[in-house]
């Protein structure tokens, strides 16, 4: 069989997601009986039936309920593929790096400076985004490599650990947990709970709990912390970044650390993005014997520069 063409494939995505020929035909910009045509043709190519069809009436049938997910998956790793080689195939070759505002682990100027002293010909593009989009901004093509914490989607994706630092709950100062030198789970578990976030954790009502907020930002979410409606388990690295006045950070027993990884698609890997790695894991100290800016170093470092604005000891301690 010859392969199929990649326009009677998104042919088929439309008319399976409009389930109408005049709809999808509107969106593709071409006459009903054209794309009525092209359907038919797949159809013949295939040697099954994609839909059931009326003048009224348009369903999928189940081979073609069964098509549908592996053709967007194709067309996805299609566009994906046009849109890295058309970024790293030209005269200047732009490396793009998904990640969320502050959540690098204050890693990637480092980075950016290794790989300028390593790769001059490759320039290195930001593509900030929310919680948990970067993967799906690699998977779409929108970026080559992505720093990130876990939980993250790793379907489809490379990727290696660079760092693990400690976690910090963000507490309101006026909260009596916010003068302990550290809070357990148990404790904070008596008065929020768990949301889909993982690391931010609402108060608890004796309705339950409340519809959390979209969160836009570290700001927001802070925001939220210090009116008393959440409280948030930061990696260490962020919490030096905010430390404010209505806000105290402290250690928590038992909870698991940040852990930062660099993330990309799973083939084809360019050599650009290759560089990029191994710059961050270089910056990281994953593979030298150079000080990595992970664990102990950034537990003593960010918990000393917390202490100080905060005005106890390293230990936690007042001073």
């Amino acid at each position: 069989m010859t392969p199929v063409e990649s326009r009677r494939l998104r042919y088929f995505v439309a008319v399976a997601e409009e389930l109408s020929f005049v709809r999808a035909s509107q969106r593709l910009h071409i006459a009903p009986p054209a794309l009525s045509r092209a359907i038919s043709e797949l159809e013949a190519h295939l040697g099954v039936k994609l839909f059931d069809r009326s003048s009224r009436h348009v369903a999928l049938t189940e081979a073609g309920s069964a098509l549908l997910p592996d053709v967007r998956r194709a067309l996805q790793d299609l566009d994906a593929a046009t849109s890295r080689i058309q970024r790293l195939g030209g005269p200047e070759r732009r490396l793009t790096v998904a990640y969320k505002s502050d959540m690098d682990g204050g890693l990637l100027q480092q980075i950016g400076d290794v790989l300028a002293n390593e790769q001059p010909a490759a320039s290195v593009e930001a593509l900030l985004g929310g919680w948990g989009e970067q993967p799906e901004q690699l998977r779409q093509g929108l970026a080559d490599v992505a720093l990130l914490y876990e939980p993250f989607d790793q379907e489809g994706l490379a990727f290696e650990l660079l760092i693990e630092e400690p976690r910090l709950v963000a507490l309101p100062t006026a909260h009596p947990l916010a003068g302990r030198d550290v809070v357990s789970l148990s404790q904070l578990e008596e008065e929020f709970a768990p949301t889909p976030g993982p690391y931010v954790w609402q108060v608890r009502t004796p309705d339950g709990v409340g519809t959390l907020p979209r969160i836009r930002d570290i700001s927001h979410l802070l925001q939220l912390v210090e009116l008393g409606e959440i409280i948030a388990m930061l990696p260490a690295s962020v919490a030096v970044r905010f430390l404010r006045d209505p806000i105290r950070y402290r250690p928590v027993k038992e909870l698991a650390p940040a852990r930062l990884f660099v993330a990309w698609p799973r083939e084809p890997e360019a050599a650009e993005v290759a560089s990029f790695v191994r710059a961050a894991k270089k910056v990281a100290g994953v593979e030298t014997d150079v000080e990595t800016p992970g664990g102990v170093d950034i537990e003593v470092s960010a918990l000393a520069s917390i202490a100080a604005q905060h005005g106890t000891s390293a230990s936690g301690s007042r001073t």
